[in-house]
């Protein structure tokens, strides 16, 4: 779903332990750039160009980055207008921001519930969900609750949506950085 240009620099907010940029590297890209918050994660990256770092405050100057991919990390922001200003800041003109986050839905909250009641902790992935969860209970409700504060930040920005695809518990959404021609245009 990722259909960006495979050109220019790729950054991946919340990287973990690199699975993704592995990923992008198999569809193309070359230039790989990611950043996590846990120094765990980063040490244990497969890809060598990984840095910690906060989501709110990027180390990188403006206009660095031809995309940007978040995979369920922004839950775990708490300013998510914040972390909108520091991406639009990054990408180049033209460049296009792809995040997969949870939604609310009626079976993501049986899912949750099934997790979080323990009742099957005997199955590796709802053991490993209930732990992740179990930390981040407070973001992640918080963002169920206000997602879509996240596209607002976004369009504030100046970020202009591409697309919003939404499946049983996750959304995936494509926001563009308008190119440098289209900003002027809009602005006369």
């Amino acid at each position: 779903m990722v259909d960006a240009e495979r050109r220019g620099r790729f950054l991946e907010l919340g990287c973990g332990d690199g699975l993704n940029l592995s990923i992008a590297r198999e569809l193309g890209y070359r230039e790989l750039v990611g950043m996590d918050y846990s120094l765990d994660l980063v040490l244990a990256s497969r890809v060598k160009t990984v840095l910690v770092g906060d989501g709110h405050h990027l180390p990188f100057e403006r206009a660095s980055f031809r995309t940007i991919f978040v995979d369920s990390v922004l839950h775990h922001f708490s300013d998510y207008q914040a972390a909108a200003r520091e991406c639009y800041r990054v990408l180049a003109p033209g460049g296009r921001l792809y995040y997969f986050e949870p939604r609310p839905s009626a079976l993501r909250s049986i899912l949750d519930r099934l997790t979080m009641s323990g009742w099957l902790s005997f199955l590796p992935f709802f053991a490993s969900r209930r732990e992740t969860l179990a930390e981040e209970w407070g973001l992640y409700q918080t963002w169920l609750r206000d997602h879509a504060e996240m596209k607002r930040f976004l369009f504030a920005a100046g970020f202009t949506a591409r697309y919003d695809r939404k499946g049983p518990i996750g959304m995936f959404l494509c926001f563009e950085k308008p190119s440098a021609a289209s900003e002027g245009s809009a602005h006369s």
